[in-house]
């Protein structure tokens, strides 16, 4: 089995789906643009799988969460402190607000620009 389908194998378990509906508990919009549609749970940081924290998951919609991936992928993303979540999560939101072109909106009304 490859890491891609270990990993969807780790989403289906109960352990994923209880750590998932926690964070789901707290917050029903998107970190990074407020939306509060098709939204995911997105690892800032985690040693192993099983190993992670509340504080390591943020919610991201759809959309920010694939930037999110597309960027590091693409290197636009790096990190220079691997172990803050907070300075983790507040360089990926600012590059993908940029990215995205949201630093014109008002992420609380997106009729309001």
């Amino acid at each position: 089995m490859n890491y891609k389908e270990k990993y969807r194998e780790y989403l289906r378990s109960n352990d994923w789906k209880i750590k998932k509906s926690n964070k789901l508990k707290k917050t029903k919009n998107c970190a990074i643009c407020n939306k509060k549609n098709n939204l995911d749970i997105h690892h800032i940081f985690y040693k192993s799988w099983y190993d992670v924290e509340n504080s390591d998951l943020r919610i991201l919609c759809r959309e920010c969460h694939y930037k999110t991936h597309e960027l590091i992928k693409e290197w636009v993303i790096k990190f220079k402190d691997n172990t803050s979540h907070h300075s983790r999560f507040a360089t990926i939101k600012n590059k993908v607000k940029s990215s995205l072109w949201y630093w014109n909106r008002n992420l609380f009304n997106w009729n309001k620009v």
